[in-house]
């Protein structure tokens, strides 16, 4: 399953997304940016703590809203 916070971590991976116009609008959503926003968000991210970052109750409850959804299943189309 397509994982696009594990992209962030993947130099190539992210130079190819970066060029989907489907992830530039999930990282321009509202509530993604919200969601990036937050310190234990961010801080998941850098440390790459990926079991951290998809357990916290901010980042489930955005990818299960259904313009997220629907943005990653269009990513995952392409993959």
């Amino acid at each position: 399953m397509f994982n696009p916070f594990k992209a962030l971590g993947d130099l190539q991976a992210l130079q190819k997304l970066a060029k989907d116009e489907n992830f530039v609008k999930l990282l321009g959503h509202p509530k993604m940016k919200a969601m990036m926003e937050d310190p234990e968000v961010k801080e998941a991210v850098t440390s790459k703590n990926w079991l951290k970052l998809m357990s916290n109750p901010k980042v489930s409850m955005t990818m299960r809203d259904p313009e997220i959804v629907e943005l990653v299943q269009k990513m995952q189309s392409k993959s």
